[in-house]
């Protein structure tokens, strides 16, 4: 599974609604993070989101090598990734939306994302690309 930007912020110290460690901590749910993989643009969000907040470049830098070392990092400059992002830019205007969706179509691995305009996506998704996009509510059930 690839799992969206928004499950990785909490390492930052930025909160979010669904937090996708503190739940797995918690024991609330069978889902193994063994098989996740995060897409490299989202080093960049993460990076971009703090210094646009004022994180200490110390605790983001420290966030990305623990990132780095428990998930598959995914390039973003993959052809085929370009390919399928630069068809999705057509459905979405966030292109880099567009480039994680790309990443787990590329993987040929479901997408986990709270994003709700990729939500919206997920029926297109299946049919065209044959992966799953599901929400953290979903996986926990």
């Amino acid at each position: 599974m690839i799992i969206d930007t928004t499950y990785l912020l909490p390492l930052v110290g930025i909160s979010v609604d669904k937090d996708l460690f503190s739940m797995l901590e918690k024991g609330n749910s069978s889902f193994n993070l063994d098989d996740t993989s995060v897409s490299e643009i989202s080093l960049f969000e993460i990076q971009a989101k703090c210094a646009k907040l004022s994180i200490a470049h110390t605790i983001v830098s420290d966030a990305i090598s623990e990132i780095k070392s428990n998930f598959e990092i995914v390039p973003f400059d993959e052809k085929m990734v370009i390919e399928v992002s630069f068809k999705l830019r057509k459905k979405l205007p966030d292109y880099i939306d567009c480039v994680i969706m790309a990443t787990a179509i590329s993987r040929n691995k479901d997408l986990l994302t709270e994003d709700s305009k990729i939500l919206i996506l997920k029926g297109y998704v299946a049919k065209e690309y044959g992966i799953s996009i599901n929400h953290l509510g979903h996986i926990m059930e």
